[in-house]
């Protein structure tokens, strides 16, 4: 009896799919600041993100798909490149040294609320 339970136990665990952690969110625009295309530094770049699919324009205006493959990492066929991306989403460093920091809105003229 137990030799049977600990096997469906097993069968059960070995067939049930692990939850995956979701894929973070890199939707957003960035700016390039470190090995940038020459001529393009602190220019704007852009990720679009459908789920695991990512649209990305970088800092020259070359276009790209891609995916995240893994939680925290993009890759893009067209650029034969994979990037890393931090765990807060702010900065996505490329295999070959490029690094995007995600903008971040100011807003201006606070408003005091008495």
């Amino acid at each position: 009896m137990k030799l049977a339970l600990g096997a469906a136990l097993l069968v059960t665990a070995i067939s049930t799919p692990a939850l995956a952690d979701p894929p973070i969110n890199v939707d957003g625009v960035y700016r390039c600041v470190h090995l940038c295309q020459p001529g393009y530094e602190g220019l704007r770049a852009f990720i679009g993100q459908s789920g695991t699919d990512v649209n990305l324009v970088g800092e020259a205006g070359n276009s790209a798909t891609g995916f995240i493959e893994y939680p925290r990492r993009i890759w893009v066929d067209a650029w034969n490149e994979g990037a890393m991306i931090s765990p807060d989403g702010t900065k996505i460093q490329f295999d070959k040294g490029t690094v995007w920091l995600r903008e971040v809105p100011v807003i201006h003229g606070a408003v005091r609320i008495r």
